[in-house]
This record gives structure tokens, sequence and C-alpha cells, in this order.
């Protein structure tokens, strides 16, 4: 399991620190039967001494008693429920064992077992080449990858289909209660946002690694939408990407045509331009790493809620709380 005895000052509290690692321990398991309260495990971190000010989520995490349990991407398989291209379509996550559905969001985790530097667990929820506007449906039990709808209708991205393999980062959420001082605006509701631009082909539903080298602070619509920007661990060319200057380096212009394609793609829409905050500057390696570990906080701070007091989908995973 993770340990949520983290504290530090993230992007979102106001203040840019390095963060010195990101090879905390997550646990990888299958279980034999569906989840049950013995499958959590108590956070015991004592309360480390902290700078300046702390974050909201860094706060209420250090109170957080039981976390999910997380499987390994080879101990997870998928299943597809209704037909593509209709409303009823859902892509479920399910463990091999037992069968039993799990959630991509919740029981997916954050950083690979064992961890590696940067690396985080990504799943796509949109292949490179594709324009129907899939997501992680934060709603509904067991939190299926589903087609969004708007005004009555499946929505698909009118810009174009994709240039990237695009999805979310497990176990992150961006609080839309909580305002980013770096960006003046709330959080988006929903998971990280990642983008990998390795030219490897990837489908909907695939679990795989990526190592983070920077972030866009993409404003939305009013919302704070951080678009992390990562890369496959297998691409040969990863291991000469080490942050977001490598990607100029070694692939100039992909920088500026990820940034170009989010600032326009909904014009086709009858939009507005998106704007950037740090004028559209790609922040580097530790800052997407803070923008990650903030997110990741919120999401725990999330799970202390208790079902009745929020709209997410996050039981039956937690069963009991301090």
């Amino acid at each position: 399991m993770f340990d949520l005895g983290l504290h530090i000052e993230t992007q979102c509290s106001g203040v840019l620190r390095p963060i010195k690692s990101l090879s905390r321990s997550v646990g990888s398991r299958a279980l034999p039967r569906q989840p049950s309260r013995s499958d959590f495990v108590t956070a015991r971190s004592p309360a480390p001494a902290h700078h300046g000010r702390r974050n909201a989520a860094s706060s209420s995490a250090s109170a957080f008693s039981y976390s999910p349990a997380t499987f390994a991407e080879d101990l997870v398989r998928l299943e597809e429920e209704g037909a593509t291209g209709t409303m009823d379509y859902r892509l479920y996550f399910k463990e091999k064992i037992t069968g039993s559905r799990i959630s991509p969001w919740h029981n997916l985790a954050l950083r690979p077992r064992p961890t590696v530097g940067s690396v985080v667990n990504m799943v796509c929820e949109m292949p490179k080449g594709t324009d129907p506007k899939m997501e992680i449906s934060t709603k509904e039990k067991f939190n299926p990858i589903k087609q969004d709808i708007k005004k009555g209708q499946l929505r698909f991205i009118k810009h174009g289909k994709l240039l990237f393999n695009y999805g979310a980062i497990p176990q992150t959420w961006e609080d839309p209660d909580a305002v980013c001082p770096s960006t003046g605006l709330k959080g988006d509701n929903d998971p990280i946002d990642v983008i990998d631009i390795s030219t490897i082909q990837k489908n909907r539903g695939d679990i795989f690694k990526v190592k983070v080298l920077g972030v866009l602070a993409l404003l939305d619509e009013g919302e704070t939408d951080w678009k992390v920007i990562a890369i496959n661990t297998e691409d040969p060319i990863s291991a000469s990407l080490n942050d977001i200057q490598d990607v100029e380096e070694h692939l100039p212009g992909v920088v500026s045509t990820v940034r170009e394609w989010y600032r326009v793609y909904k014009v086709a829409e009858g939009k507005g331009l998106n704007k950037y905050a740090f004028d559209g500057r790609a922040l580097p390696q530790t800052e997407a790493i803070q923008v990650i570990e903030d997110a990741h906080l919120s999401w725990a701070k999330l799970l202390q809620k208790k079902q009745a007091e929020t709209k997410y989908a996050v039981d039956p995973l937690l069963f009991s709380r301090a």
C-alpha cells in the first residue's frame, strides 16, 4: 500500500519546491475475493516537520485511515459492456483471478511497483487517432470508461483525431472546490490528464508506465486543467528524455504541437480559444511531479468522505474510517 504520510508544499499551495523522490512504495496484489475491510491498512506515519503553508489536501491526508487495495496491470483484464458508439457502452476493469470488477481510478496504483524515478501509471482513455470523447466515469460504480454525453448527445472531438495517446493518472483528483493560487481557478473535477508523446499506439483501457517530463497549465472554461506531458517507458527514446527541455531537444515541435492543439480544439465546437497560465510555458518535471502529488493528496481527501457526502463513486472500495 502507498504511504500517505507525505507533507509537501505543492503547485496549488502557491509554493514551488522540488520533490526529492517519487519512490514511495505502492502495493500491488491480487485478491482471491471481492475486497473487504481486511484489504485495507491503517496509515501510521508520524507528522513530519513542514515548511511554510501546508495545503488543505496534505492536512486532510494525515487523518486518512484506510486505502483501497491496488492491483498491478498484469492482474487486470478488461470487459466491454454495450455496443461501442452508444450511450450504453462501458469498459470495465476486472481482477483476473476472481473476475471481480475494480476501479481504474481507485484500485490502480499511482506508481508502478517497483517504483522508478518519475514513472507513474497511465490509463489510456483515448488512443491516438481516435475522436470519441472517452473518459473514466467518476460518478458510476467501479468507474468504467464511457463516452461523454453533452446535451443528450455522444460527444466527439470535433477538432479532429488525437495526435497522441491521452488518459488519466490513477489515484489523482483535481478538486473543484479548491482554488489553485498559481492559476486563480479551481480544479476541473477529474483525475489528472496525461498525454503520452511516444510513437507507440495504445488501446483504450491499456494500463502502462509513463515517465513524467513536464506539465501545461491549461485554463479550460474557467477551470484549471493540468495536462501532464509524459512518455511511454517502452519507447526507446524515453531513455534520452528526463525533463521538458529534453523533449525540445530530441523531439522539437512536440511541446508546441500539444500546446496549440489544446488551445484551439474547442473552437470547432463554437467556443473560444483556451488559455494557459505561465504564458503557455511547459513547466519542468519537478513542478509536474508537484502537481501530481497535490492531486494525489486531494484524491485521498476525497476518500475520507462518506458516500452520502459526495457524488463520486468511491464505495464499496472503502468500508471503514477512523
